[in-house]
């Protein structure tokens, strides 16, 4: 594995105010009264203006009404920074997340990780990066689906992670070591999702990934 550092061409969808998007006050009766809880994964399709235009489950939390929930608030209230392409023309883009839902006043348990797009073996992991090692990338998608431009994200731009403060130093330096190889791996495989306008005509976007790098064995190791 080459290691390499790769210059910023795109940017996904930034939330505003995530946090904001969901109170207590949505938290479905009857699954109050039957203390249900879980984690909803969801992708919504974000407008060029920061707006959200559709929303599906990609991960259910095992209770229909907090799935629909989750949808409907993140429609409702979720607001973002548009993402950019490599002009830095706002465009529509993809955009990841999760809402934890727990029995207010309870504690919460930790919520399960998020599936990551890709994983790749290494033989040994770089001097000074935790295994295994989480990289988020955004990229640009044309219109015949073709995927360029990959550049990795932050942690204060990668949401689904959890983080949306300002990344350590440690996140720093993961993304200039391992950024550009999640790139030249996940580019290899990738397998853009294709967007279509209200009319039903393909339009370029801004989609998001994330790739978990762990070591194995040098056997197993590809």
């Amino acid at each position: 594995m080459v290691w390499g550092v790769i210059v910023a061409a795109v940017s996904g969808a930034i939330p505003i105010n995530p946090i904001e998007w969901v109170n207590s006050w949505d938290y479905p009766e009857l699954a109050l009264r039957e203390h249900r809880s879980g984690s909803t994964e969801y992708t919504l399709v974000v407008s060029s203006g920061g707006r959200p235009q559709a929303c599906e489950v990609t991960e259910s939390s095992g209770s229909g009404d907090l799935d629909m929930v989750t949808c409907a608030v993140a429609m409702r209230r979720g607001n973002f920074e548009p993402a950019r392409n490599a002009q830095g023309s706002t465009i529509v883009s993809l955009f990841h997340g999760r809402i934890n839902w727990s029995i207010p006043g309870t504690r919460s348990s930790q919520p399960r990780p998020m599936k990551p797009d890709m994983e790749v073996s290494i033989a040994r992991m770089p001097s000074g990066i935790d295994d295994p090692a989480t990289i988020s990338v955004a990229f640009a998608v044309d219109e015949n689906g073709r995927a360029s431009d990959c550049t990795p994200v932050e942690a204060k731009l990668a949401p689904w992670r959890g983080a949306l403060g300002k990344p350590d130093s440690s996140e720093t330096a993961k993304i200039k070591v391992l950024g550009a190889a999640a790139c030249r791996e996940f580019m290899k495989q990738v397998v853009a999702r294709q967007l279509l306008d209200q009319q039903g005509r393909a339009v370029s976007s801004v989609q998001t990934a994330m790739i978990r790098f762990s070591v194995k064995p040098p056997a197993e190791a590809r």
